[in-house]
């Protein structure tokens, strides 16, 4: 791998570690600290022309808004947009749509919210981000109701609670299948270990008879060299008795 393209991943590296320990500041409610993290990890995708830039500038804008500088909020926030359209990121497009349309219901325009979060509804929508159209239905909802518009805040209201519903049976369907999956690889583990006892034994088996079988072999051995060393000895001993009887008798 050439060099530049080592240094690219290696800063790209540094943008994305530092905007995972802003968030870490950020909910720690650190937000000089956040903010100081974010900017760093804006800086190193600025400079390796990669990372998500988008996601950077939305933390950049929540710092803000908790900070009630909205204005410099919308602007990071515009700019991730921005940068999101030009690659035709959709899913982060949505993303940065629902940061500004925070941001702006935080500073009570709750008409722009309201716009903000209907675009980013429809291009949620198609995608199928449904966790981003939660957030839309969300905000719409909310900000529908401050306008004391109530038709319409019951409607994305309703919504809501319907793709709630709808994530929970996902969340819930993933688990089940997540266990199944376990459950399979442990009986299937459990099977293999079975097979392992069964060939372990079989082999034990096996050894233990072909041991036996050299074991009598070797004791057959012996036994016969017993037998032709005391046939041996008492035809030795016979032969002799023979000897001795023979001169007697002349």
């Amino acid at each position: 791998m050439p060099f530049k393209e080592i240094l690219t991943l290696s800063v790209t590296g540094i943008g994305t570690v530092c905007v995972n320990i802003g968030e870490i500041y950020f909910h720690k409610e650190s937000y000089d600290t956040a903010l100081l993290y974010y900017e760093k990890s804006l800086n190193a995708f600025r400079k390796s022309n990669t990372g998500n830039l988008p996601y950077t500038l939305i933390n950049i804008g929540k710092v803000y808004m908790k900070r009630v500088d909205y204005k410099k909020a919308i602007e990071a926030q515009k700019e991730g947009y921005q940068i999101a359209k030009q690659s035709d990121a959709k899913l982060e497009m949505t993303q940065t749509l629902l940061g500004l349309a925070e941001t702006y219901s935080a500073a009570k325009n709750d008409k722009s919210a309201v716009n903000t979060y209907d675009e980013a509804r429809k291009i949620a929508e198609e995608i199928g981000a449904k966790k981003e159209l939660r957030q839309a239905y969300e905000g719409l909802s909310s900000s529908y109701a401050k306008m004391t518009d109530y038709v319409n805040a019951y409607k994305f209201q309703t919504l809501l609670t319907n793709i709630k519903d709808t994530l929970y049976l996902t969340a819930n369907n993933n688990k089940i299948q997540f266990l199944q999956l376990n459950y399979e690889l442990d009986k299937k583990e459990t099977l293999i270990n079975l097979q392992d006892v069964t060939i372990k034994k079989q082999r034990f088996t096996q050894r233990t008879i072909i041991i036996g079988l050299i074991l009598a072999i070797l004791v057959a051995i012996q036994a016969y060299r017993n037998y032709r060393r005391k046939v041996r000895t008492n035809e030795l001993l016979h032969k002799q008795k023979n000897e001795i009887e023979s001169p007697a008798l002349l």
